[in-house]
């Protein structure tokens, strides 16, 4: 039987990582794969530990955060040395994770394949301010390029969900350029389907993710006010908990906003929640591949996204959506202005996103080629390196 110990980090706000995660286990367990899954445990993750370990999952606590690396390592070794795994998948690159892994020496000796997967760019793909603080070798930026370099080739292959991170990273990083294979993220477009949408009086614009200051729901609000003020007749439902929530909620009252947007909180079934909108909104200042944006899609969803990771490639502009610069409320505002005030728009827009999502993201299709890496690379097949 084929082994797999997968190291993740959870933290408090479910997301797309997550979700990723747990649809690993579960295809993993379904084909013939023992899992182990590492991640540090504690009250605000039990319930997601207690699903992944309902799957099929033998869960190991390894605290990344609240113990010294020493332990952390200890841990680590111990769990490889008792596991056996024919394939390690760490599936995130948090400061303490890479300390911890660099400094393993059981990691480092495991006769087996190794596996990164990258759900968000490794390193921030900013250049510093300044050519000096580039071209410093002694620099904070120059040493985390060495730092994450050494990181990224203690593995065999990765896995990018992002196309565009992985370009971005390789060329920044100096990896060979097929050390990472793409394998962007899928949606299950019969659960998702603008079949069970509903009409609703006026336009519901809608966003959803974690409440963290990547995700620019200020954003949406300042649109929404701008549109208030223009007299348009429409509703704004933003899905999601975390740290930016009290200030999405300080800004609504502030802005007299309380009778067009609404915080509804973490929602559990998301089909539901995108069956209720009429638009979709993603104004990241950074993403990936996100879960969210592509079950926008098949729903049937128009989508207005920021020019950020890969929605470039997900959204064409004026086709399946609209596309605008990151951190730009008026823009926001134009197009949503448009889709607001234009039905047979946000229908046509929606039935082409639809289409997009079917032919190019159902979910079996990017499960068999997650599935086949695992299995070639527990077999000791098709390894590269950096």
């Amino acid at each position: 039987m084929h082994r797999a110990l997968v190291i993740g980090r959870y933290i408090s706000n479910y997301g797309g990582a997550h979700k990723y995660l747990e649809n690993l286990v579960r295809l993993l367990c379904q084909n013939n794969f023992e899992v182990a899954v590492g991640l540090e445990v504690d009250d605000g993750n039990s319930e997601f530990c207690a699903k992944i370990g309902s799957i099929g999952a033998r869960i190991v606590n390894i605290p990344f955060d609240s113990q010294s690396r020493m332990k952390v390592i200890a841990i680590m070794d111990h769990i490889i040395q008792d596991f056996r795994p024919t394939i390690i998948d760490c599936e995130v690159a948090a400061k303490t994770v890479r300390n911890a892994l660099i400094s393993c020496k059981q990691f480092e000796k495991a006769d087996c394949k190794k596996l990164f997967t990258m759900h968000l760019a490794i390193k921030s793909e900013d250049l510093p301010s300044t050519h000096l603080a580039m071209i410093n070798p002694f620099g904070s930026w120059r040493r985390g390029l060495k730092e994450r370099r050494k990181f990224l080739r203690m593995f065999d292959e990765g896995i990018s969900v992002s196309e565009f991170h992985a370009k971005r990273i390789s060329k920044l990083l100096g990896l060979k350029e097929n050390f990472f294979t793409y394998v962007p993220n899928g949606v299950d477009v019969d659960t998702f389907s603008p079949t069970s949408r509903r009409e609703n009086p006026v336009p519901v614009i809608g966003g959803c993710g974690g409440l963290v200051f990547q995700k620019r729901f200020d954003i949406l609000l300042e649109a929404a006010k701008q549109l208030k003020e223009r007299g348009c007749k429409f509703r704004v439902k933003i899905a999601g908990n975390g740290p930016e929530l009290e200030g999405l909620q300080t800004f609504i009252a502030q802005h007299a906003l309380a009778d067009v947007a609404e915080l509804v909180g973490y929602q559990e079934d998301v089909a539901r929640f995108m069956s209720e909108l009429d638009i979709f909104v993603m104004c990241s200042d950074n993403e990936g591949f996100p879960y969210a944006q592509l079950e926008a899609m098949a729903s049937g969803l128009p989508s207005v996204v920021t020019e950020v990771g890969d929605f470039p490639s997900m959204v064409q502009n004026g086709i399946e959506g609209f596309m605008i610069a990151r951190g730009d409320s008026l823009q926001l505002s134009e197009a949503l202005f448009g889709l607001v005030n234009d039905k047979a728009l946000r229908l046509k827009m929606g039935l082409k996103a639809r289409e997009a999502v079917v032919q190019n993201y159902k979910v079996e299709d990017r499960e068999q080629e997650t599935l086949a890496k695992y299995i070639d690379l527990s077999q000791g097949r098709h390894s590269v390196a950096t």
